[in-house]
């Protein structure tokens, strides 16, 4: 199990698994419902999107030799592709107002970030130099990133603000390794003999530690993800053969 993705809002989580035998988007909630497989097709080992409202899912999906964009709805499992034939896809992320995706491609020497419209207008591309995983503040003016092989996190007022470096200790490797909250920057940092969650603060610039982890337990690729309301923070767990979805509570 891996890639967790909640509506901070609402009961409803995605995650990725090959329970079945491939690997398939599920449906969980926190209220102890039972597990359910959502009905796709192939889907490229990315981590999916799940809107801001909790009502569909954006993911990548395998077509041929190329990669589509896809927005599945949960309650009538229908489906659309609102992009097709993308080269080397790195992430992709809603928009606050779930009326846009935002995506990661590596279809040139450099990655690029286009912003996709669901009226399917004409793509736009952004302003920003070389981005890997991304969320998008809750007004929307503010892109916060990562960087495709390259360690940090930065931020950028949108549309044609300066690039800002806010941590220069998360790993190339961890670029999904962080999640956006109401206050600041939950990201894991490794350390020789640990691996640690913590807090960025972004009114203060205070950084807090949050739990403590021996060496190399949270999986490398993994993703982190807030949920229940924001007062849980998911993270994919390294195990030997496979890597779990595990939780932590937090306070803000």
């Amino acid at each position: 199990d891996r890639w967790l993705s909640s509506n901070t809002s609402s009961s409803r989580i995605i995650y990725v698994s090959n329970l079945s035998g491939s690997y398939r988007l599920w449906l969980a909630n926190n209220k102890a419902a039972p597990l359910k497989q959502l009905e796709m097709g192939d889907m490229a080992l990315i981590p999916p999107s799940l809107s801001p409202d909790g009502n569909n899912v954006a993911y990548f999906a395998i077509s041929g030799d190329h990669t589509t964009l896809n927005i599945l709805n949960i309650e009538n499992q229908q489906q659309i592709i609102l992009a097709e034939k993308l080269q080397k896809p790195i992430a992709l992320s809603w928009s606050p107002d779930g009326l846009a995706i935002y995506i990661t491609l590596k279809d040139t020497s450099i990655a690029a970030l286009w912003k996709y419209a669901l009226n399917n207008q004409t793509p736009e591309k952004m302003a920003v130099e070389n981005p890997a995983s991304i969320q998008l503040s809750a007004n929307g003016k503010q892109l916060y990133f990562t960087k495709y092989e390259t360690p940090g996190l930065w931020q950028k007022q949108l549309p044609a603000g300066k690039e800002v470096l806010l941590l220069d200790n998360l790993y190339a490797s961890d670029s999904f390794n962080w999640v956006l909250s109401k206050k600041g920057i939950f990201y894991l940092t490794r350390l020789e003999a640990a691996d640690q969650i913590r807090f960025l603060d972004l009114s203060t610039a205070k950084d807090t530690l949050i739990q403590t982890f021996p060496s190399n337990t949270v999986a490398i690729g993994g993703k982190f993800s807030l949920l229940n309301y924001q007062t849980l923070l998911g993270y994919d767990k390294l195990r030997p053969i496979q890597a779990d979805v595990m939780v932590v509570p937090y306070r803000q």
